[in-house]
């Protein structure tokens, strides 16, 4: 049940990550830079929030 969950939260995750990334992305290009530090956090979070999962989902993988 747990590997379920930590998949869902990687699956939510990737949407968050992919638009901060593009929305930086656009930001630089247009150079409104208003804001760009809290899009930086939440692209972060997002991207910390794969790998933890991911992880955890190693972690809860029977040995053997």
């Amino acid at each position: 049940m747990r590997d379920r969950v930590y998949g869902l939260v990687e699956i939510v995750s990737w949407p968050a990550a992919a638009w901060g990334g593009i929305e930086l992305l656009l930001r630089a290009e247009t150079g409104y830079a208003a804001g760009a530090t809290d899009t930086a956090l939440i692209t972060a979070c997002a991207i910390l929030t794969i790998c933890f999962a991911r992880t955890r989902r190693r972690m809860l993988t029977p040995i053997g």
